[in-house]
């Protein structure tokens, strides 16, 4: 996987085959997102392009702060964001979109608006992650911790290894993204749990 750095000096040097050797990391890192907020199959393709001229028409928006996955992933969560609100203006109806398999809502399932509304709240709520100042020497941002467990689901002892810590510390790290999370939902969304249905596993 392609890190931050070499992404930037690459790009700087204008290194022709620096796409090649990032399209099968962002193919994946966009699909995620696509899968994470249910967009349309039909949709996914232009996505994955459209993040890509994105990521390498902007690259100098890039900071290396966050990971270079992180700040694809949130290229890509706008992006889907931005399909879902055309879906909207169109009025088109979630359930009745082409290549959706579901023609009927379960009756206990959210509406597409109640979807839409939510997706655009914990939107919010990460976009305030993400401002958050560079993490302190030997650890990561909160941002990064998520992202990770968003696309690994890890144990604790995988979060552990992926922060460098001990078990102990890691559970008490992910008890603290919880707690946090929780207050954006409220801030944001007035519940405690607005992001857990679709955005990520709290398991």
């Amino acid at each position: 996987m392609m890190h931050g750095d070499e992404f930037l000096k690459r790009m700087e040097a204008g290194d022709p085959g620096v796409w090649d050797d990032l399209m099968p990391m962002l193919h994946h890192i966009v699909l995620g997102a696509c899968n994470n907020l249910r967009v349309n199959d039909s949709s996914k393709d232009d996505i994955v392009q459209d993040v890509a001229i994105r990521v390498f028409t902007h690259w100098q928006s890039f900071s290396a702060q966050s990971a270079l996955s992180t700040w694809i992933y949130a290229i890509a969560r706008n992006r889907c964001l931005d399909e879902f609100r055309k879906r909207k203006v169109r009025g088109e109806n979630h359930s009745h979109l082409p290549g959706d398999n579901t023609s009927i809502s379960s009756p206990n399932e959210p509406s597409y608006d109640a979807k839409f509304e939510l997706m655009l709240c914990v939107q919010q709520l990460l976009a305030e992650l993400e401002s958050q100042p560079p993490a302190r020497h030997g650890s990561k941002r909160m941002i990064d911790v998520l992202q990770f467990w968003i696309e690994h689901s890890p144990t604790t002892e995988e979060l552990a290894e992926f922060l460098q810590t001990t078990p102990q510390a890691a559970k008490q790290r992910k008890y603290e993204i919880r707690k946090f999370i929780e207050s954006l939902c409220v801030k944001y969304c007035d519940n405690s749990d607005c992001s857990l249905d679709i955005t990520w596993s709290a398991s």
